[in-house]
């Protein structure tokens, strides 16, 4: 996309066209070229679900010419639901804690006072966790994830592409397995899932 807007942006402003290839100017009312790519459009989309302003949202797609390359890539390829995830620090914190105790000692041990102070969140959390350093071991290199620079990333599944953005809690339980020294643990949630038809 940025490449293509490159080509084009003299051209524009000979136009008098405001135009950009800033994912931000998906909002902006004042910009009137936006070149993006699909993923853009889908967390600009997903930004305004969370926040409340999806009626703005589609009001503003009525007044959008919507041009796109490989349309099938933006359903086909990546299915038609989109999830919204967050990292929560204190369940990180547990997660990353309770990894290291698997790590050296096999179990996650914890008193009667921790379950109770913590309730039954965290019980379903470190069955999750307990899970996850299980199917580390099952993982395969080069088919559910592949090595870059040090550093394992998931594949997909389908595609065996690697994706960046992808989180399992299996694959934060690898990191820290293949990681010498500390690594930071993230336990994510899904906090909003969208149907990727309802962007466009």
């Amino acid at each position: 996309a940025h490449r293509d807007f490159d080509a084009s942006q003299n051209l524009f402003s000979a136009l008098g066209l405001h135009a950009s290839s800033d994912r931000s100017d998906l909002k902006n009312k004042d910009c009137q070229i936006v070149y993006c790519t699909g993923d853009d459009v889908e967390e600009a989309c997903l930004d305004m679900l969370i926040e409340g302003n999806v009626e703005e949202y589609e009001e503003g797609l009525k007044e959008a010419v919507l041009i796109v390359d490989e349309v099938d890539g933006l359903i086909f390829d990546k299915g038609t639901v989109s999830a919204k995830t967050f990292e929560d620090r204190e369940f990180s914190e547990w997660v990353s804690e309770w990894l290291g105790q698997l790590e050296l000692k096999g179990e996650v041990e914890r008193d009667w006072d921790d379950f109770r102070a913590q309730g039954e969140c965290s019980l379903r959390i470190q069955k999750e966790t307990e899970q996850a350093y299980v199917d580390l071991f099952k993982k395969k290199e080069g088919i559910d994830f592949a090595i870059r620079g040090g550093v394992p990333y998931m594949l997909d599944p389908k595609t065996s592409v690697i994706r960046e953005d992808a989180w399992a809690l299996w694959m934060e339980a690898l990191k820290k397995h293949r990681t010498e020294g500390s690594y930071s643990v993230k336990y994510k949630y899904v906090k909003a899932i969208l149907c990727r038809l309802q962007c466009f």
